[in-house]
């Protein structure tokens, strides 16, 4: 269970920080004000994607098929 918190964890904070760095110069290529990426859409973004990675990671620690 550590080695599954750990690696979330781990890849949560990466690609958080990724989606939050991008997200407004993607918005700005769109022609979308950036300012439209600011806590509420980058939160939830992060938030699926985190989830997204737990169970991935999970499922792959415990020998679950994801596919």
């Amino acid at each position: 269970m550590g080695l599954v918190v750990f690696l979330s964890m781990s890849g949560i904070v990466l690609v958080s920080n990724l989606i939050g760095a991008g997200l407004p110069f993607l918005l700005s290529k769109l022609r979308v004000d950036p300012a439209v990426a600011s806590s509420p859409l980058i939160t939830s973004v992060a938030d699926v994607a985190g989830l997204s990675i737990y169970f991935f990671i999970a499922a792959l620690v415990l020998g679950i098929s994801t596919g």
